[in-house]
């Protein structure tokens, strides 16, 4: 029997997502929504620098970054407080002290830019992501 937000349903669950994820629907409301992405707008974000190559996406650390060139983490400014009601939703979501989720990505994946698996660095432990993404027939972006 399908499963939205770890509750059985009797309907079909609205979105497939890849192993290891939870869809859990409207983990924002459409307000929320768009004052996060009002805000992220806003920030200065760098193209992603992998070794000598510079990836199709642009992303801002905070907390933590890690240098793969220096294969080393260093400290990032702290995440900026509009984000910190989403740590604190997240981490209230797994039972995670929100106050231990210190690093924060932001990523933007322009048209066209491959997404390929990849693993995290081991040094950041437990990664909880709120993902926006979009559908090809969803004219809505999703968070999960």
């Amino acid at each position: 029997m399908p499963r939205v937000n770890g509750d059985l349903s009797l309907f079909e669950v609205p979105a497939k997502v890849p192993g290891g994820f939870i869809y859990h629907q409207n983990f924002l409301s459409e307000g929320e929504e768009h004052e996060l992405i009002r805000e992220i707008e806003k920030l200065h974000l760098t193209s992603f620098k992998y070794y000598q190559f510079t990836g199709k996406r642009r992303t801002a650390s905070f907390g933590w970054q890690y240098e793969f060139g220096a294969s080393e983490i260093t400290t990032a400014p702290d995440p900026p407080a509009f984000l910190l009601p989403v740590r604190t939703r997240a981490g209230n979501l797994f039972n995670i002290d929100p106050n231990s989720l210190i690093q924060t990505s932001v990523i933007e994946y322009s048209i066209g830019s491959p997404i390929g698996w990849h693993r995290d660095i081991p040094h950041f432990g437990v990664v909880v992501g709120v993902m926006k993404y979009y559908r090809s027939n969803c004219n809505r972006a999703q968070f999960i």
